[in-house]
């Protein structure tokens, strides 16, 4: 880390900002099998990014990842349809967001805190929504 006595560390030009990925790539899909009965899918791919506070870039960064999902409709009348929808379809372990805390802040509530001040969100794993929708 290049810090300066106060513990101020400098961000120097090019470096990237934490927690956007510098790529994403989205591709998607719908077939409509009959007039009635639709399917789809897509394939999201993220980029590594740097955890949220990591300015300089000093540390490790998020892995990058993909996920992918399904969807379909099946029209029963004109006011009615059934959907569903499968969110992370290879139930693939990964994290969305990245930042550091201070674990000193949960030593009250938490008996043995962790040392490392890194957290993350994990992603949503295999969902899967059935629903009916109307139209009135």
């Amino acid at each position: 880390m290049i810090d300066d006595a106060n513990g101020d560390i400098f961000v120097t030009p090019g470096k990237q900002i934490p927690g956007i990925p510098r790529h994403q790539i989205k591709g998607g899909l719908d077939y409509a099998v009959t007039p009635s009965w639709k399917v789809g899918g897509d394939v999201i791919w993220v980029g590594s990014q740097w955890y949220v506070g990591d300015n300089a870039n000093q540390n490790v960064k998020l892995a990058d990842y993909w996920v992918a999902n399904l969807h379909g409709s099946y029209q029963l009348t004109k006011e009615l349809q059934v959907y569903g929808v499968i969110n992370n379809l290879f139930n693939r372990k990964f994290a969305t967001y990245g930042t550091y805390f201070d674990p000193q802040s949960v030593v009250n509530a938490v008996a043995n805190p962790q040392a490392d001040h890194r957290t993350i969100t994990p992603a949503q794993p295999l969902a899967i929504y059935v629903g009916l929708r109307a139209k009135l």
